[in-house]
């Protein structure tokens, strides 16, 4: 009995000091609750643009690339809708911190989102572990790997309601988006929004890679701002009759 106890410390140690010594890219597929939207789609009203942002965010794909204290998270393919319509999906997916792409600095404790306005373009700067988790003793199996269960309310977001599935195994306190801070690499991500007219989405891990990438931040490129300086660039881009 001790020699097999030591034999899975060992193992665990093992995957531990693999996953410190490497980059990863975990790969999620994202699926949007459509009864959630269907109270935007009443029979009458033109309903062409919540169907496009159904059907563009329904099924996209998103990557994490990672080390011990790095952090990529993009959209994997832009897009493939007109113009306007992709501008609504992307506000879809920027109410959830899940646009365009978002670096992430462990040491700093820090997400940058970059967000795109023209000539100022501009990396918000969001806390990276500012979930409040409520780790569950409840687990199951995600494919290969174990993982367990963690609870979140995000009031900011009106009531977002969190149930997040992470694996110990894979240790970085990574997940998708600014969605992180748990002890183990998040592979299933609920946000269920429980009120009138609120929506839900889920993000679930389709594969977890060894890759060769670098994971750089663009300081020298963009200027950080906080949510309040960000919210001004975008309040002037639209005074200025942009979208």
């Amino acid at each position: 009995m001790k020699r097999i106890i030591i034999s899975y410390m060992m193992v665990l140690f093992g995957l531990s000091v693999s996953f410190a010594q490497q980059k990863y890219k975990a790969v999620y597929t994202m699926q949007v609750d459509k009864e959630r939207m269907e109270h935007f789609m009443k029979e009458g009203s033109d309903n062409r643009y919540i169907n496009a942002i159904y059907k563009s965010s329904n099924g996209a794909q998103f990557s994490l690339t990672f080390d011990t204290a790095n952090a990529l998270f993009q959209l994997n393919d832009k897009l493939n809708v007109h113009e306007m319509k992709a501008k609504l999906v992307s506000g879809f997916l920027v109410f959830f911190h899940l646009s365009g792409t978002i670096y992430s600095d462990l040491d700093k404790g820090k997400s940058y989102q970059l967000r795109e306005a023209g000539s100022a373009t501009h990396l918000l700067a969001l806390p990276l572990e500012g979930i409040n988790w409520n780790i569950i003793t409840e687990s199951k199996m995600h494919g290969k790997y174990k993982v367990y269960k963690a609870t979140a309310i995000l009031k900011e977001k009106r009531n977002l309601h969190l149930t997040a599935w992470f694996c110990k195994d894979v240790p970085t306190k990574f997940g998708p988006g600014v969605y992180a801070g748990l002890p183990g690499l998040i592979m299933d991500l609920t946000g269920d929004q429980q009120t009138k007219g609120g929506l839900k989405f889920n993000l679930k891990l389709d594969t977890l890679t060894k890759v060769n990438e670098d994971i750089t931040i663009p300081f020298d490129t963009y200027k950080v701002c906080n949510q309040q300086e960000s919210d001004e660039i975008y309040g002037k881009l639209i005074d200025n009759g942009r979208p």
